[in-house]
């Protein structure tokens, strides 16, 4: 065997001792993510049974998420922001208004709330919905990211029908998947890299 042949091979050890601890790092991650959302869960189907709350602070939203909550204060634009797919309470497929609204208004902590007024089969008549009253009451969806929370109300505005109630299956928890995906690419550059040294040692 050459020289060459009888160093380590330097560079795929350190690729590998580098990439194989962040792989089993990131597969540990998302099992404390799946925990996390496990008791998230949790606690939204509890809200779901709990009775109307009605919060006068934004910061109590986070807590309310799944629950029947009624704003006091909303101030909405008079017409939808937007219309997008949606299901009424028999199931049927059509289409929701959605308005963009400020709440609580009359604190300087106000801050956006989507509003689903209601459901149409047709988006023209989505679109004539007429603007939410200042005090509304339904189903608080949490936002995700950038997007804010959600009220679906529970009398729709006119001329629409109630929208479907939301339900948990919205929210995915897919960590476990997740993380089984990070611990697989770890088993296979472990693998990778045995199958890799043996041939080294061959001198192939």
């Amino acid at each position: 065997m050459t020289a060459h042949r009888r160093r380590w091979p330097l560079v795929p050890t350190l690729v590998t001792l580098a990439a194989l601890p962040a792989l089993v790092g990131l597969g540990a991650w998302q099992l404390q993510r799946a925990q996390w959302k496990d008791g998230l869960l949790a606690t939204y189907r509890e809200n779901a049974g709990r009775p109307l709350a009605t919060p006068t602070h934004r910061r109590e939203l986070e807590a309310l998420g799944f629950r029947r909550v009624q704003l006091v204060g909303l101030a909405c634009a008079p017409r939808p922001d937007r219309v997008v797919a949606g299901r009424d309470r028999a199931g049927r497929p059509g289409w929701t208004a959605l308005f963009r609204c400020r709440w609580p208004r009359e604190r300087p902590d106000a801050g956006d709330i989507l509003v689903n007024a209601g459901w149409a089969p047709h988006p023209q008549r989505a679109r004539k919905a007429s603007a939410p009253s200042a005090s509304a009451i339904g189903v608080l969806v949490p936002g995700r990211g950038a997007q804010p929370p959600l009220l679906v109300l529970e009398a729709a505005r006119a001329p629409l029908a109630p929208s479907a109630a939301p339900t948990l299956d919205i929210i995915p928890n897919n960590h476990r998947g997740y993380a089984l995906q990070w611990f697989s690419f770890a088993a296979i550059l472990a693998i990778v890299y045995v199958a890799y040294l043996r041939r080294w040692r061959q001198g192939r």
